[in-house]
């Protein structure tokens, strides 16, 4: 690399050279030298990773910021702000009361949001019910702000990613996704069962990396669940689940038989 190159490329660029394309034989020597020096210059070249990841840090908090404080307005404009946690909370008063919590739904402009937790979700949330159903869904609001913090602290990320469009979301409806990803990267195998307990596809991420001992905790306390009385869905319950999932897989496209 000459020392113009050289200085260039240290003031930052997206490609990095590797090393000086080799001499090879004339085009007229072979008909697939073509092929052979495109191939060639592919290897000679690469990301220049370390400026793409300045870049980002850059410019993601420009694009996160705005969108994020959209997202905060109109969750006030469009009266979503907790919806997710008033579905919880009614649910689990459903339970307490004898109902079934997967009829429980919240309308919001027209639009059915139903509840689809396990049931074990409605336990662990049940002791809230004791309180108002607005003050437990900000104190549940104020629960997903700290588990953000947690995650950003934990991740060792920069601040700004608290600002991150899909977790400003999450917090925004009250929705437990924030506490769960807190739960996941926490230490101990008792806090990653307990995201299992909120969010069943958590434990994917614990089978992914093997984390046996918390796999273990949270299949004992589900298996649990189903000795205590009217905990899991009744036939009904389960024909208005499979009824409910079959619609929602029809409206994304999904062919028939992905349905049997």
């Amino acid at each position: 690399m000459s020392e113009g190159n050289q200085a260039s490329w240290q003031q930052g660029s997206l490609y990095e050279p590797l090393h000086q394309t080799p001499k090879g034989p004339s085009p007229t020597q072979s008909t697939e030298y073509g092929h052979w020096h495109a191939a060639l210059w592919c290897h000679a070249v690469s990301i220049n990773w370390s400026y793409l990841q300045h870049a980002a840090q850059r410019l993601l908090p420009l694009v996160f910021l705005p969108l994020s404080a959209a997202d905060a307005v109109f969750s006030v404009t469009g009266r979503w702000l907790g919806t997710d946690g008033h579905l919880y909370y009614e649910a689990s008063a459903a339970w307490l009361s004898g109902g079934n919590p997967w009829d429980v739904f919240v309308t919001n402009r027209g639009l059915e949001y139903h509840y689809y937790a396990l049931p074990t979700a409605a336990v662990l949330i049940a002791p809230f019910t004791k309180i108002p159903e607005d003050l437990f869904v900000a104190i549940w609001i104020g629960i997903q702000v700290v588990a953000a913090v947690y995650v950003v602290w934990r991740l060792k990320l920069q601040w700004w990613w608290l600002a991150f469009p899909p977790l400003v979301d999450g917090i925004l409806a009250g929705n437990p996704s924030p506490l769960v990803i807190a739960l996941l990267v926490a230490p101990h195998p008792a806090a990653k069962a307990f995201a299992v307990l909120l969010k069943v596809y958590a434990g994917l991420p614990l089978l992914g990396e093997r984390k046996w001992r918390a796999v273990l905790i949270a299949a004992g306390i589900v298996v649990a669940s189903v000795h205590v009385s009217d905990t899991w869905p009744p036939p009904q319950g389960r024909t208005a689940l499979c009824s409910q999932t079959r619609t929602a897989i029809r409206s994304s496209g999904w062919p028939e038989g992905a349905l049997r």
